[in-house]
């Protein structure tokens, strides 16, 4: 953060060289970061990863350079001569940016009302975010209107002079014959533009798609499964075996089994689970490239061992996958139905498919049968023969195998039952229990395989309900690709090639789930949002068709943003969306500004195509610098490797890339259409409603 607003500095120092100025605008990152915090002491918000990323200096301090870039301005210009003089001038270039600065932190505002709407952990992610990032934003816009011109009053006082930027001058020189060639031609120029955003809609369907980029907590969960009949003895040997397996690996500093757990927790495993947390050493460590690999490895070691299904995780996400949605994995296919043998058969199906897609790691299904049980179910009719009846047969049973109180033994206070039981070389196995004895009325002995059928079969393991159907589920984690196009893929081969019988349901969950939700529900406020912006463009401006042109920089915006992820081998996810969104915003507000000083040119008496011209060459210069301030801020996000990058990084790649294209269509083919829409028009807020003659 500190590193982020140091290069604010610097870079409004080297844009403006004027350090006064850029001091100035720099008072603007601590005080809305104090607005910011007391803010979030009263709403009750923690200083955490998603809070503080919120604040980018680059946005924050965008009202304040455009407010001293424009005070400078006049004050070199007009070159006062006394302190009355000064006030004037400063109160004068404040007023003429005043109000489009307030229009445009309304609209940066406004576009992120979709996040309070999002649910589930997207929502408990993100409505922190937005809040923080609102809070800053209003404090940014208090400071620009009311500390800012204060200080420029203060500090600006003597000789100002407007030095002649070197790169600013370069820059000037290549801008003014592509502005001028776009307003000659302005019909190539739009072609081009629009060409160039159907391009880069087709990148959009190669960019895959998931929900949010899985933090890296540093250590790696491994959770196993063996058959259910396992003995706690033999489950205790495979633990240790690989301890030992995973221990081979110089990344691993640290491994500790769990084996089972009890119902405190959000589920009940039994001594067929085993837990292995893997603690690892720092990265300068490490021989594998990466932890995707390193993990690889692992499961390469873990797969030869046999009987064992297995995935991997992280401890935090296994805790909130399985607390939210009751599916430890990326990916879970839920199916539900009543009989449990079709639904294992249904499973077996479906994991067989999805096994077989690109990119499929983990597979298992949730254990519903494979409990060795015997069953003896009584002969009623044999035993009706014999003078027998169940309960009869029910009580040799009993006492043969579990056991019945026959006495009491007493100690003191204490009572103790007596229990009586046959010995285990009596019943310890099927031919032992077929053998045992069940004496008649008539006084003859009878074994217990002529009056009942005795069997050894897979038994229940777990029966797992959910609204109130019974339902079992396909786990599997996604490597190597984004889960979104996995999903889609999958999806197609179950739908193939599996057949749900009546009365049956299959529902895609997980990670997938959360994805479609957050995505569903945006898709319908963006664009309540975007009618939101216009109404209040329209309310700023007066003017449908300026109102409209601005709106223009919404979509040829997202022409750096998809590129950006495309080049960066990043997937559209929930941040990236949001990352589109805080885009949308900044594209509006350079385009209030940049419009709203060319209506003012045009209010004194210049043609659109002049006012355009002047207008668009007075805002190179506050255009460059908020955008450049933005970029160089976001930079430090994009590079970042530490905790939390993970979720940061696509937000502000698409941020990076969308400005660019947007600082881009600002400065040229915003005053080209301009011109071309308001030619003719001699007044910039002119009535579109009006007719002729009343507006003459």
């Amino acid at each position: 953060m500190l590193f982020s607003g140091g290069l604010v500095i610097v870079i409004l120092t080297a844009v403006l060289l004027h350090i006064p100025s850029a001091l100035i605008v720099a008072v603007i990152i601590p005080l809305s970061l104090l607005f910011s915090f007391i803010m979030m002491k009263y709403s009750g918000l923690s200083a955490n990863l998603m809070t503080l990323g919120a604040v980018d200096f680059g946005i924050v301090v965008d009202a304040g350079v455009v407010m001293v870039e424009n005070i400078f301005r006049h004050l070199a210009e007009e070159k006062p001569k006394d302190a009355k003089e000064t006030l004037e001038i400063v109160r004068r270039g404040a007023q003429e940016v005043g109000k489009p600065i307030v229009f445009a932190i309304a609209i940066i505002i406004s576009v992120y009302i979709p996040l309070f709407t999002l649910e589930g952990v997207e929502g408990k992610m993100f409505h922190p975010l937005a809040l923080t990032f609102v809070y800053a934003l209003l404090g940014s816009l208090l400071v620009s209107l009311t500390v800012i011109p204060l200080f420029c009053y203060w500090f600006m006082k003597g000789k100002v002079e407007e030095k002649e930027n070197p790169v600013l001058k370069k820059i000037t020189e290549l801008y003014s014959p592509t502005l001028r060639f776009a307003m000659e031609n302005p019909v190539k120029t739009i072609v081009i533009a629009v060409a160039t955003l159907c391009l880069s809609l087709l990148i959009v369907p190669f960019l895959g798609s998931e929900f949010i980029p899985s933090l890296d907590e540093g250590p790696i969960l491994l959770r196993t499964k063996m058959p259910a009949s396992i003995a706690h003895s033999e489950s205790e040997k495979m633990a240790v075996t690989l301890e030992k397996l995973i221990m081979e690996f110089d990344e691993v500093e640290t491994v500790v089994a769990r084996t089972g757990r009890s119902n405190t927790g959000p589920a009940l495993d039994g001594v067929e689970s085993t837990d292995f947390y893997i603690g690892l050493k720092p990265r300068h460590e490490w021989k594998h490239k990466s932890k995707e690999d390193l993990i690889n490895a692992i499961a390469a070691k873990v797969k030869s061992m046999p009987g064992l299904m297995y995935s991997f995780s992280q401890p935090i996400a296994d805790m909130i996958d399985d607390l939210i949605a009751g599916i430890r994995a990326d990916l879970g296919i839920k199916i539900y139905g009543e009989d449990l043998n079709t639904l294992a058969s249904l499973a077996e199906k479906i994991q067989n498919e999805v096994s077989a897609v690109p990119g499929a790691a983990d597979m298992q299904r949730e254990q519903m049968l494979g409990l060795p049980q015997f069953n003896i179910n009584i002969k009623r009719d044999v035993i009706a023969r014999y003078g027998l009846n169940v309960e009869d047969v029910q009580d040799i049973i009993t006492t043969a195998l579990a056991g019945k109180t026959a006495s009491e033994v007493i100690e003191g206070a204490k009572r103790f039952g007596l229990l009586v039981r046959f010995h285990k070389d009596y019943r310890d196995t099927p031919q032992q229990i077929e053998s045992i004895l069940v004496d008649t009325p008539t006084g003859a002995a009878i074994p217990m395989r002529q009056l009942a059928e005795l069997e050894s079969t897979r038994g229940f393991v777990c029966v797992m309900r959910e609204d109130g159907r019974r339902r079992t589920a396909v786990l599997a984690n996604v490597r190597g690709r984004d889960l979104g196009s996995f999903v889609a893929e999958a999806q197609a081969r179950v739908e193939k090639n599996v057949v749900i019988p009546k009365g049956y349901k299959v529902v895609w969950a997980g990670q997938f789930e959360n994805q479609q939700r957050a995505m569903a529900r945006l898709a319908i406020v963006v664009p309540v949002v975007l009618v939101l912006i216009f109404i209040l463009l329209f309310g700023s401006f007066n003017s449908v068709r300026n109102a409209g042109l601005i709106m223009l920089n919404v979509p040829f915006a997202m022409i750096g943003g998809i590129l950006a992820l495309f080049l960066s081998h990043q997937t559209l996810s929930v941040p990236a969306i949001i990352g589109f969104i805080a885009l949308f915003g900044v594209a509006v507000q350079n385009g209030v500004i940049m419009v709203s000083y060319i209506m003012q040119m045009q209010d004194k008496g210049l043609s659109a195509k002049e006012a355009a011209w002047h207008g668009a060459h007075v805002r190179l210069r506050p255009v460059l610098m908020t955008a450049l301030v933005a970029v160089v801020a976001l930079i430090p996000k994009i590079a970042s490797s530490g905790t939390g990058a993970e979720v940061q990084r696509p937000l502000a790649t698409v941020v990076l890339g969308g400005l660019i294209s947007a600082t881009l269509l600002t400065l040229i083919l915003l005053p080209t259409i301009y011109a071309m829409l308001n030619k003719g028009h001699k007044n910039g807020h002119k009535n579109e409603h009006q007719s002729p003659s009343s507006s003459t």
